[in-house]
């Protein structure tokens, strides 16, 4: 009997294709057989974390990934979805692990990636 894929499971799927898509060739070569499970990506993140675990390093992945994001030049409404999906990941992801601060002096610049959206003076608030 099949059982059903809950909110939650969906969720820990996702973070584990994400994961992956962040991950250097060498370093996702030691995930690759993983099911795309909740179980899978709990024995990922334990291989990972036994193999590279350094907090600060994690951290510093996502906040690269986050200074990676492109510029996105006009207004189209996908490429800013897919930037702000990206974006959202990212932050999630470092404020789950308590790292949200080490982002705070990048909003701006983050921000600046949008250049056909106009950045509110206000922002900060």
């Amino acid at each position: 009997m099949k059982r059903r894929l809950t909110k939650s499971d969906i969720g820990q799927v996702a973070k584990f294709s994400y994961l992956k898509e962040l991950l250097v060739p060498r370093v996702r070569a030691t995930i690759d057989g993983l099911p795309f499970t909740r179980m899978g990506f709990a024995r990922a993140k334990n291989i990972l974390k036994a193999k590279n675990g350094i907090p600060s390093d994690l951290a510093n992945a996502y906040i690269q990934s986050i200074m990676g994001l492109p510029v996105i030049t006009g207004t189209n409404p996908a490429r800013i979805c897919e930037f702000y999906e990206k974006l959202v990941t990212n932050i999630q992801t470092l404020e789950s692990m308590g790292k949200e601060k080490e982002i705070r002096g990048y909003v701006r610049l983050t921000l600046g990636k949008l250049p056909g959206i106009r950045l509110d003076d206000d922002w900060q608030e």
